[in-house]
């Protein structure tokens, strides 16, 4: 799901957490609206074209300031490459759709995603100096346009940005 977004891998995901998809799409809602997600709705789970369906980039950003709670995710969404052979005929070799994992110096996730309604669409995050930045860029025409704006965007945070401790807890 985090290297290859594969959709069918998505469905088989909800399918084992929640025993449908339709269930956890429910859960999805649900998290999203505890979130503050205000402009989402979700109506599958791979956020392929489909009525109902939307978000913004806003939401996105909230989205994934709340997955890298989980700092294991990033064990995953920062591989270039990985090739499965377990269980197989022949090895199969997954790229990450992510190419700012390999190409931009601290970049080590997240995600991102296209159709041909969404056009492309990413949320990438980098860490620098102790600072982690998240851009989100959705419906930029080509996954290059949507690479280097991504790219802007997080060296525009880089360079103007900070992180300063204002208090020991």
């Amino acid at each position: 799901v985090a290297i290859e977004s594969a959709n069918d891998a998505a469905v088989a995901l909800a399918e084992y957490q929640d025993g449908s998809e339709e269930l956890f799409v429910n859960r999805m809602n649900t998290r999203a609206k505890e979130l503050g997600m205000n402009d989402t709705h979700f109506s599958n789970c791979n956020g392929l074209p489909i009525d109902n369906h939307y978000t913004s980039a806003y939401d996105i950003a909230i989205m994934s300031r709340e997955l890298l709670k989980h700092q294991k995710i990033l064990n995953y969404t920062k591989i270039w490459m990985e090739t499965l052979s377990e269980g197989r005929k022949s090895p199969f070799t997954m790229v990450n759709k992510n190419r700012l994992v390999r190409f931009y110096k601290g970049c080590d996730g997240l995600k991102t995603g296209s159709t041909s309604e969404a056009k492309f669409c990413i949320s990438a995050t980098a860490l620098k100096n102790d600072m982690r930045l998240i851009a989100v860029i959705m419906a930029s025409p080509t996954r290059d346009i949507r690479n280097r704006e991504a790219s802007k965007l997080l060296d525009y945070g880089f360079a103007r940005f900070e992180v300063v401790k204002l208090a020991d807890k």
